[in-house]
């Protein structure tokens, strides 16, 4: 069975859907990037999300390493899963910290999540740097802020050119595809502050 799902804060989102497919007898067979493809199985397992996109190359591969010896799957899950549909402008993280980390840089672009699966009886409870989360986020909203600039910029463009030349069609499905991108980046740039928010509360406590 396969499940298409996109989450605005995959970091708190993932794990508890997860979790009730689990008490359904579906347990996880692969993740692609936002396609999950289940098996049933009446394994009893938990499913938790941590946030590994603070770690250098080499500390996450020997984590990985004690996932493993430890009995534990895990699977990568990108932190900005809007970017999965509109595309990336930060390619190299021009607004975030994580960018001084040249390796860590390319390395954790699309993979800034671990979903760990263990068994119910022995589960890991990791730990996520909320801090250098919210810091993500913050860097992700002002990426789509600058997306939405160039939106606005482009449907002002279309329209000056409606006015000038009078309508024509592809001006007009122009119009409409710079809508839809115009929607879905405020969303997305919505959800990423409330999200950097939230985590520099919890960063706190």
């Amino acid at each position: 069975m396969r499940k298409l799902k996109f989450f605005l804060d995959p970091v708190s989102q993932v794990a508890p859907w997860l979790n009730r497919w689990e008490e359904h007898g579906y347990i996880l067979a692969n993740v692609d990037k936002y396609t999950y493809i289940f098996k049933e199985d009446n394994t009893e397992l938990l499913y938790e999300v941590q946030y590994v996109g603070d770690f250098k190359i080499k500390e996450l591969q020997g984590y990985k390493d004690f996932l493993r010896k430890s009995g534990k799957r895990y699977f990568h899950l990108p932190l900005d899963q809007g970017g999965l549909l509109t595309g990336d402008l930060g390619f190299f993280r021009p607004f975030s910290k994580q960018a001084e980390k040249l390796e860590s840089t390319f390395s954790m672009k699309n993979r800034e999540l671990l979903l760990i699966e263990s068994r119910r009886d022995d589960p890991l409870n990791p730990d996520s740097n909320f801090e250098h989360l919210s810091d993500e986020y913050v860097g992700i909203s002002k990426k789509y802020l600058v997306s939405l600039i160039l939106v606005v910029l482009g449907a002002f463009l279309v329209l000056r050119s409606i006015l000038k030349d009078g309508f024509r069609f592809i001006a007009a499905i122009a119009l409409i595809l710079l809508f839809v991108f115009l929607i879905d980046y405020l969303v997305l740039y919505i959800f990423s502050n409330k999200n950097a928010a939230k985590y520099r509360s919890m960063s706190k406590e």
